[in-house]
């Protein structure tokens, strides 16, 4: 024998109002889930960036990319291997183009590649990068 609690109708309708709001938040919270976990799922697919030069062309694999520095509406691209490039491209296009997660923007002008960081300079906001590199960070950057 099965057992049937009733309610009256009143208490059924705030029942109902209460799980229909929960059920729209869950909706939302889902749908905003969804969009993260596209976000994180793209991560970066771009292996090497090609870039013309002075009359010449090449691909340049992005973790061997020291830093790039903005200057104006270009960029010097600093690698690992010694190399400088001057591009007619802004940093805000290779901080899109790259977008890998170990560049950083640390400062107006300057993407760095974490991984090449040896030290930082809270005093002068100056980061030390391999090779003899460095560049200047703005007090609102999260720097690690």
């Amino acid at each position: 024998m099965e057992v049937v609690k009733t309610v009256p109708y009143n208490e059924y309708v705030d029942l109902k109002k209460e799980v229909d709001y929960l059920r729209t938040l869950v909706s939302k919270l889902s749908d905003k889930l969804n969009i993260i976990d596209q976000q994180d799922n793209k991560e970066y697919n771009v292996k090497s960036i090609f870039i013309k030069t002075n009359g010449t062309s090449r691909y340049i694999n992005i973790k061997d990319i020291i830093m790039i520095k903005a200057d104006s509406n270009y960029s010097y691209l600093y690698l690992l291997s010694g190399e400088s490039f001057l591009t007619s491209k802004t940093l805000k296009f290779w901080q899109e183009k790259c977008a890998a997660p170990f560049l950083q923007r640390i400062h107006k002008s300057y993407l760095i590649n974490t991984a090449f960081i040896v030290s930082t300079e809270p005093k002068t906001g100056k980061v030390n990068l391999v090779n003899g590199h460095f560049a200047s960070y703005s007090r609102s950057s999260k720097l690690k």
